[in-house]
């Protein structure tokens, strides 16, 4: 699969709507042998000012020697600009890499937010 394709496929999963509940998250992050267990996270959320707090706080960690993930929405600009690693775009490559194996263990369950955080738990 090409950058292209991955990205329709991430694009299609999201007709697929919400799936209540943890159970689908979980079983994806059991997949990849739970990544959020290693990590540090914070997660911004609220109605106003997160992507300029985002890039604010990605930079201080950058500046840290510390690496720094962020994913972006709604995409400003080009499709990878959604993906960010110490304040770079990612590569198409590590896209097309991310949706392959949601694709391929795609048990009807998997939605585009669980496409976006393969991607950056195999990253950081």
């Amino acid at each position: 699969m090409d950058y292209y394709q991955a990205k329709q496929y991430i694009k299609s999963l999201s007709g697929r709507g919400i799936v209540p509940g943890l159970s689908n998250i979980e079983a994806l992050l059991r997949a990849l042998s739970n990544p959020e267990r290693k990590l540090n996270i914070i997660h911004v959320a609220g109605t106003n000012g997160k992507g300029s707090f985002g890039a604010y706080l990605s930079s201080v960690i950058t500046a840290s020697d510390k690496h720094c993930g962020r994913f972006v929405s709604p995409c400003v600009g080009e499709y990878k600009n959604t993906f960010l690693l110490d304040g770079e775009s990612v590569s198409q490559d590590i896209i097309a890499e991310g949706a392959i194996p949601i694709l391929y263990t795609d048990g009807g369950y998997a939605a585009s937010n669980e496409c976006y955080k393969k991607i950056g738990f195999e990253r950081v």
